[in-house]
C-alpha cells in the first residue's frame, strides 16, 4: 500500500480536487469516484487529507446520508492572501535535493565562486557526503536557472556564484505595491512569496471579487505567455474530466482573453491545420508542449484583430455567415439615461438607433449570438422585441422566459 505523504508530486491531481471542492461545493467520497474522476477512493481520501491540511481554515464538512462531503470555503473580503498561494510551497523533493540546497548555499557563502567539479570534491572534504558530479553540474545549471545562482566562464571552466540580491522593499512604496499586486495580478504567489521572505504582510487591501482559483493556473498561464512571447507553435493536453479523455490540440497561442463575467480564462489558439481561431479554457488545460517557432506569425494577428470585433465572447463561430441580432427597447428618457448609456458601454459596438422618444433599437453582427443571452436577459422588462438571425437564440430567449414566469408563479401560489 503506497505511504500517504503530504508533499506534492503530481500538481495536476491536486489541482483537479481543489478545483472541485472550491468551484463545485460539497463533494463526496463517493460523488467524486463515480462522476467526476476514474481515480480511486483511496486516491480521494489522501487528496483530500492533503487539502484539508494545507486550508484547514477554510474547510467546512458536512455528513448526509452517513457520507462526509468537504468544501473551500473562502470569503476573499475577509483574507490578507489567498489562501491557495500556499500549494506552491508544497512541492516534494528527494534527501539530496534538499542536503544539497543547504551545501551548496552555504558553501558559497564561504568562497566566492566554485566549478562543478571543485564544489563536488569540496563537499566530500567538508560535510562528509559522497555526490556524482552529474547531480552536481545538474543542481547548480537548475539555481542557474531559478536565479540563485549566476555564472562566468574562465577558459574551459564555467563558475558558479551567489547572485547579488537586491534589497526591493527599501521603499515603502514598494512594499504597499507587493501588498496589491499579490492578489490583483496574474502570479501573485511571487508578491507573497517576497512578503514572506522579508516578514511583511497585507494589512490594507481586500477584494469584494477575487478569482482566488486563478492561482491554480498560472504555470499553464506562464507556459501560454512564454509561447506567445516567442512566437511559437503548441501542443495543449486538455482533459474532459467527465469522460476521463484526454485531446490534443496543435495551433500559433495569440491572446489571452479574460472574461469579465465569470473570471474565466482563455487561450486564443490558431489552429494551422483548420485555418480557424479557437479559445480553450485555461482551467481545462493540464500540460503545454512548446514546439518550433510559427510561421506568419504576424498576419496571424493582423486576422485575429479583424475578427475580434465580431466575437462577443470568446466563440468564433462554427460557420461563415454571421448572426444578427435586432432588439427593440423600452428606455423612459430622462429618467432612464443611465440605462441608455449602459447600452451605449456594452454594447461591443452595436448600432443603438432612437425610434420614437423612449423607443430604443439595438442591431449588432457577431459569430455567435448565444453569447449574448446573459446579457440580453438583463433587459428583461424593457424588451418590447427581439430577432436574430440564428433562430435558436430566439427559442432560447423565449422559452427561458416562460419557465422564470412559470417559476415565480409557482412560488407566488406556494406563499399563498
Amino acid at each position: 500500500m503506497a505511504e500517504y505523504k503530504e508533499l506534492i508530486k503530481n500538481f495536476n491531481n491536486l489541482r483537479s480536487y481543489l478545483r472541485d471542492f472550491f468551484v463545485y461545493g460539497f463533494c463526496s467520497r463517493n460523488d467524486y469516484a463515480s462522476t467526476l474522476s476514474s481515480k480511486s477512493a483511496r486516491t480521494y481520501d489522501n487528496e483530500r487529507r492533503r487539502i484539508e491540511s494545507y486550508l484547514k481554515d477554510y474547510i467546512e464538512s458536512t455528513y448526509q446520508s452517513h457520507e462526509k462531503q468537504t468544501a473551500i470555503i473562502i470569503n476573499p473580503s475577509e483574507i490578507e492572501q489567498n489562501p491557495l498561494y500556499c500549494i506552491w510551497k508544497a512541492k516534494t523533493f528527494t534527501s539530496n535535493d534538499i542536503t544539497l540546497h543547504f551545501f551548496i548555499l552555504d558553501y558559497l557563502l564561504k568562497h566566492s565562486q566554485t566549478d562543478a567539479s571543485t564544489l563536488c570534491d569540496k563537499l566530500s572534504e567538508e560535510y562528509g557526503i559522497i555526490f556524482e558530479l552529474q547531480t552536481v553540474r545538474n543542481k547548480l545549471k537548475e539555481y542557474k536557472e531559478l536565479g540563485l545562482l549566476s555564472s562566468k566562464k574562465n577558459g574551459r571552466q564555467l563558475f558558479y556564484f551567489l547572485t547579488e540580491q537586491s534589497d526591493i522593499l527599501s521603499s515603502k512604496v514598494v512594499v504597499d505595491m507587493i501588498k496589491f499586486y499579490q492578489e490583483a495580478a496574474p502570479f501573485g504567489f511571487l508578491g507573497s512569496t517576497i512578503l514572506e521572505k522579508y516578514n511583511e504582510s497585507n494589512q490594507f487591501f481586500r477584494f469584494k471579487h477575487a478569482f482566488l482559483v486563478h492561482t491554480l493556473e498560472d504555470q499553464i498561464l506562464y507556459d501560454c505567455i512564454s509561447s506567445i512571447h516567442f512566437k511559437q507553435r503548441i501542443e495543449i493536453t486538455i482533459k474532459n474530466r467527465f469522460r476521463n479523455k484526454e485531446y490534443y490540440y496543435y495551433g500559433i497561442p495569440l491572446q489571452i482573453f479574460v472574461s469579465t463575467q465569470t473570471g474565466r480564462r482563455y487561450l486564443c489558439l490558431y489552429k494551422d491545420k483548420s485555418f480557424r481561431f479557437s479559445c480553450q479554457r485555461l482551467d481545462y488545460i493540464i500540460n503545454i508542449k512548446i514546439l518550433e517557432p510559427a510561421k506568419n506569425y504576424e498576419q496571424i494577428q493582423e486576422a485575429l484583430a479583424r475578427n475580434r470585433p465580431k466575437c462577443w465572447g470568446v466563440t468564433f463561430g462554427n460557420h461563415t455567415r454571421n448572426e444578427t441580432v435586432h432588439m427593440i427597447l423600452f428606455i423612459h428618457l430622462p429618467e432612464e439615461i443611465y440605462i441608455l448609456n449602459r447600452l451605449k458601454r456594452e454594447g461591443r459596438g452595436g448600432t443603438i438607433t432612437q425610434l420614437s422618444e423612449n423607443k430604443f433599437e439595438y442591431t449588432g453582427e457577431f459569430f455567435d449570438a448565444r453569447e449574448m443571452l446573459t446579457w440580453i436577459k438583463t433587459f428583461t422588462g424593457r424588451i418590447i422585441s427581439f430577432q436574430c438571425s440564428n433562430r435558436q437564440v430566439v427559442i432560447q430567449l423565449y422559452s427561458d422566459f416562460i419557465r422564470m414566469g412559470q417559476m415565480y408563479l409557482n412560488q407566488e401560489n406556494e406563499e399563498k
